[in-house]
């Protein structure tokens, strides 16, 4: 591995985070690198809405998309992340992928935190939209995406469900959040 890709910053200072327990803990964020990827997928598995996907896939994804993406980190364990990428083609468009955390700290107003602190440096370079695939049955989901909107001072959207091969028993949606605006960041 690339010494340069090991140096792992962090990408804002610890934040009080509030674990399912009720007690408040002290979390990093940072940008993820390939070794994170099994603790990535150990996460995802753990989640009861969003699909695990292969090793391949995450490590496809941190290595691509390392700076648009980050990790939660309760000391040095893995508790957290989020998976986003801007494409070259709409590059003012942030649009997560997948983000989770571990049960013990899931609740609406850590997954905002969580989010927050990927959207943040997105906003910052330009992003002035957020899009979020999600299950419109995750009701603490989307509790977290009206949080980001109001810290941001946006609407929060849906469309409809995201086309054909959706298992009816889980539909899913495409959430937008916008305008994004650096006053907020």
């Amino acid at each position: 591995m690339n010494a340069m890709r090991d140096l792992v910053p962090i990408m804002s200072s610890a934040v009080p985070f509030e674990a399912n327990w009720g007690v408040a803990i002290m979390i990093d964020f940072r940008a993820p690198v390939l070794s994170d990827c099994g603790k990535v997928r150990r996460i995802a598995g753990q989640s009861e809405l969003i699909e695990q996907n292969s090793f391949e896939y995450y490590a496809a994804y941190v290595r691509d998309f390392s700076d648009t993406s980050l990790i939660a980190v309760s000391g040095v364990q893995p508790v957290g992340f989020v998976l986003g990428h801007r494409s070259p083609a709409a590059p003012e468009e942030y649009v997560v992928a997948q983000w989770a955390l571990l049960p013990e700290f899931d609740r609406a107003g850590a997954r905002a935190t969580l989010l927050l602190a990927a959207v943040r440096p997105q906003v910052r370079s330009g992003a002035r939209q957020l899009e979020v695939v999600a299950a419109e049955r995750d009701e603490m989901t989307l509790a977290a995406l009206e949080r980001v909107a109001a810290h941001q001072g946006a609407v929060l959207r849906s469309e409809a469900p995201m086309g054909e091969g959706i298992p009816p028993d889980a539909p899913c949606a495409l959430y937008r959040i916008g305008p994004l605006s650096p006053a907020y960041a």
